[in-house]
């Protein structure tokens, strides 16, 4: 304990406080509205069904285009967010169809173990288009202002209409924001 006039204030490691803030860098991103918006892609949402059962799978398509007549060679991490009453976000790997991959990070000599996601690496051909069937059911939420790293089924989020969107940086840094679209989850 640390004792201040007045109070007794608990200590905490400082190895504690450098695992909340390495995961806490992976959901607090900077301001979006400060980052350019990229000019060499485009990502569209759609979803054929938008009533989300518990239990059912809650399909969407992501739908990348490479405006450029180059190639791009894309290292992001696709994150999706629900935004109802409060705002949720599934980091998510689109390409298989899954949570995104975390790798461990030692800190403090290895007595603490804090976590960040793994990049997804994306090759658009110039001027293509890439495709991608997610099941968000598979993936992993949690509120957005979070000290926790993403582990709540979509089942597990109240039931209620939400706005759907995706949103990853490119590799220039500027920001990639899908269309909206209004889910309902009834769970």
């Amino acid at each position: 304990m640390i004792e201040a006039p007045g109070r007794v204030l608990p200590r905490i490691p400082v190895g504690a406080i450098a695992c909340v803030l390495l995961t806490l860098g992976v959901q607090a991103r900077p301001q979006d509205e400060q980052r350019p918006t990229s000019n060499t892609v485009r990502c569209l949402l759609t979803a054929e069904n938008r009533t989300w059962k518990k239990g059912e799978p809650a399909g969407v398509t992501v739908k990348l285009e490479n405006l450029t007549d180059g190639g791009l060679n894309l290292k992001i991490i696709p994150e999706f967010f629900l935004n109802g009453d409060e705002e949720y976000s599934a980091p998510t790997d689109v390409v298989h169809d899954k949570p995104i991959d975390v790798e461990k990070v030692p800190i403090k000599g290895g007595k603490v173990v804090g976590i960040r996601p793994v990049s997804l690496k994306v090759r658009l051909n110039a001027r293509s288009t890439s495709i991608f069937e997610v099941d968000l059911a598979k993936t992993k939420w949690a509120r957005t202002i979070s000290s926790v790293w993403p582990s709540r089924p979509l089942s597990a989020l109240p039931s209620g209409q939400y706005l759907l969107r995706l949103e990853f940086t490119d590799s220039h840094g500027r920001s990639v924001k899908s269309n909206g679209i209004t889910v309902i989850l009834q769970n």
